[in-house]
């Protein structure tokens, strides 16, 4: 064997080898076999090891290198690594403990001379990293050292020009760190997950998708709009996180388009706000004093009083608050399940002033329905056990609609899923709905107290935009030639209901890229068909559960997991939006204020990182042991409000002449002018299928509200130039999806 590789080495190179093999022979005899040469240091066991499995048997010399020229970005579980090679194609690298135990080796294919390097997650010290070619003969090592925790945490100590987190994942799935200034920020990733052959590193910053090999490196982010930072690792090439494979017929679901990271975890996440900077181009949504830091909703504590027009609706979740406070504090209507039931008297005043929701509660219980014995049988699309008679008569109708007691002003149902549901179109619902309908005139209307009733929160058959551009158009121009809105329009079985809200309750997290102009689509139709319109909103995506959100206690890190939170700026954008185009915004699913921190012990899985350890641990201590739970915090409330404040500060100012209403001309960079179209939904439309912004405007009393929103922007700065109504041009810097609004 030794013989063979003298012989096929070049002549140029037989001297240099010749000394070395005598310095080799000097060393064997002098010290032993197993001391002429460190083994170990190259991480093999025995000579014969080395001969047999040697990268460097029967290859060239590189031209230059691999020599390692720094080691950064370095983590407890992987590192940064810059390297100068000339035609090296191929590297292999092994990391060595103070022991020289070999920790890892890995082969990769450089694309650049910067690599990524992982292993498993090591203690704070010094360890060696050894970088060699494997399609040529060269190799270089060098030390580097993983800080302390205390170190690396001081090096991560937000200065205050910097962002805070709201939601935040482990740190080697994704630990994204941000430089500059605001306005102009530079991202970069300084995790090193271990990437699969054919798989890339798929990011989405806000509404612009990256993907690369590479971790995120000073990737510019030229705004100080909220941000959501989502990374996974999918299939090269794969279309959609929600469309994995468009060649088969189950495109929606496929065993290998994604690797999880580590604790089998699907997306490493980040959602935060940014300071404020010097423009004062636009309303700045986020109040001054916010601290996500709080891990609590706090938006009634720190905006001064707001109101809504008349008959507007704005509902969340009021937590520990007072019904007063909220009230007080722009909240239209409370929750029947969260009055103050220790107080009938109150109770009973607060129904009677039209100030309570009927809040989606399932039809099993307001028609008092009672399942029989026996399975499931949907033989006549609904479930027979539930419905062994089928759809209520007339008589029976009528009578459940009087049988309602004590009515809310606003009523939205959960009548289109679980075990109970029946169609939609089945004649009951309008004998129901119309007796409901005349008590709800009687006992609100007669006093001019503003009233809703929607069937369900979320409509079927919708998404209707998405049809084609001129199909879409048509549909708003003539909603009966689209047979599912046929409940809605003269002798439907929904007449007699007043409101349509559209449900944001996205699924995976990329089909957020033009979702608001679907639901803006939708509003507007629903308002044509003669129904007020608005937004029932979740702040997370209905998509996978398994993702790991912070929460820091003094004793160390617990990870719960959880479903991923939306992109704040589109919460924002979805509660400003809903009053400008319909009057009701409901969120669901957030949490109110909770000053505990008790987790569920049934609902709270998670891992418990106490301070100084690596692994998780058994014995969270901040377990619940009564039945109050901390729900956890992803800002939904608060950014919801935040929408809503933004309203009134803008559009709301300016109601009470609906006809002042446009779409304003604009041009973006000094492109070519876009002349909107104004009629119906055209022109939302239009952005769609365009993929870009448009402008909307309000105007009353020599006063102009107007916004520009673009869903599928990129996060670099553009200029923008409006027309409006009186002529003169307005020109200003925006950036990212957020909704752009101002008043003038």
């Amino acid at each position: 064997m030794t013989r063979t590789n003298i012989i096929i080495v070049k002549p140029k190179i037989r001297v240099v080898i010749g000394i070395a093999t005598l310095i080799l022979l000097a060393q064997w005899y002098l010290l032993g076999p197993y001391s002429a040469f460190d083994f170990h240091r190259w991480g093999i066991s025995s000579p014969n090891q080395y001969l047999s499995s040697s990268p460097f048997a029967g290859k060239d010399p590189c031209e230059f290198g691999p020599k390692i020229m720094e080691i950064f970005n370095i983590t407890p579980q992987g590192a940064r690594v810059t390297f100068h090679g000339v035609n090296v194609f191929g590297l292999n690298y092994k990391v060595y403990d103070p022991s020289n135990q070999l920790l890892t080796s890995a082969n990769l294919k450089p694309t650049s001379s910067l690599i990524t390097i992982g292993y498993p997650r090591l203690q704070p010290g010094k360890y060696r990293l050894v970088l060699s070619a494997t399609t040529c003969e060269g190799k270089s090592e060098k030390y580097f050292t993983i800080p302390h925790d205390d170190a690396t945490k001081n090096s991560r100590l937000q200065a205050s020009n910097r962002p805070q987190w709201i939601t935040k994942g482990m740190d080697e799935h994704l630990d994204l760190r941000i430089t500059g200034e605001p306005g102009n920020w530079l991202l970069e990733d300084f995790s090193s997950p271990a990437l699969e052959d054919g798989y890339e590193f798929r990011y989405m910053i806000n509404s612009d998708l990256v993907k690369q090999s590479t971790p995120l490196h000073q990737y510019p982010y030229q705004s100080d709009s909220p941000i959501r930072v989502w990374k996974m690792k999918t299939k090269t090439g794969l279309e959609s996180v929600n469309r994995w494979s468009d060649k088969v017929m189950n495109y929606f679901f496929s065993t290998d388009a994604g690797k999880t990271f580590s604790y089998n975890v699907t997306a490493g996440i980040y959602t935060g706000i940014f300071p404020k900077g010097p423009s004062k181009e636009f309303i700045d949504p986020i109040p001054d004093g916010y601290d996500p830091n709080l891990k609590t909703s706090q938006w009634a504590d720190l905006l001064p009083p707001f109101k809504l027009p008349k008959g507007h609706v704005f509902f969340v979740n009021r937590g520990e608050w007072p019904v007063n406070t909220m009230l007080s504090q722009g909240v239209t209507h409370i929750s029947h399940f969260q009055l103050p039931w220790e107080d009938i008297n109150e109770v009973h005043r607060l129904k009677q002033a039209g100030l309570t929701y009927f809040d989606v509660q399932r039809l099993e219980n307001f028609l008092q329905l009672k399942p029989t014995n026996g399975p499931d049988d949907y033989s006549k699309g609904y479930n027979k056990r539930w419905w062994p008679h089928g759809p209520f008569d007339q008589q029976t109708s009528i009578q459940k609609a009087n049988e309602i007691q004590a009515l809310d002003a606003v009523w939205i149902g959960e009548t289109l899923e679980n075990a109970s549901w029946i169609q939609q179109d089945v004649p009951m619902w309008g004998w129901f709905y119309k007796r409901l309908r005349e008590r709800y005139e009687a006992e609100f209307g007669s006093r001019d107290i503003p009233y809703y009733i929607c069937h369900n929160y979320f409509q079927l058959n919708r998404d209707l935009i998405t049809k084609g551009r001129e199909k879409a158009k048509r549909i708003i121009r003539q909603p009966e030639s689209e047979s599912g809105l046929g409940v809605y329009l003269k002798g439907g079985t929904l007449t007699s209901t007043n409101l349509i809200t559209t449900s944001v309750y996205l699924g995976a997290p990329d089909d957020q890229v033009g979702s608001v102009y679907k639901d803006i689509y939708d509003m507007i139709l629903n308002k044509s068909m003669g129904y007020e319109a608005g937004i029932f909103l979740a702040g997370f995506h209905e998509w996978k559960p398994n993702n790991l959100f912070a929460y820091h206690y003094p004793e160390g890190t617990f990870y719960t997991y959880s479903k991923l939170p939306l992109d704040p700026n589109v919460i924002i954008n979805y509660a400003f939006l809903s009053q400008v185009y319909g009057k009701v915004f409901v969120e669901w699913g957030g949490a109110g204020k909770q000053t505990r921190r008790d987790f569920s012990p049934q609902w709270a899985k998670g891992l418990w990182f106490p301070d100084g350890t690596h692994s998780p641990q058994e014995g969270f201590p901040y377990y619940s042991k009564d039945d109050g739970y901390y729900s956890g915090y992803n800002a939904s409330i608060d950014l919801s409000a935040f929408g809503i404040r933004l309203y009134t500060e803008s559009f709301g100012r300016l109601q009470g002449n609906a006809g002042s209403r446009q779409y304003l001309p604009f041009r973006i960079d000094k492109g070519p002018w876009i002349q909107p179209a104004q009629e119906a939904a055209d022109e939302v439309v239009d952005a769609y299928y365009d993929r870009r912004g448009f402008v909307y405007s309000q105007s009353k009393g020599g006063k102009t509200a107007w916004f520009y929103l673009n869903s599928f922007a990129d996060n670099k700065k553009h200029l923008l130039e409006v027309k409006l109504p009186n002529g003169r041009i307005e020109s200003r810097t925006v950036a990212g999806n957020s909704v752009h609004v101002t008043i003038e």
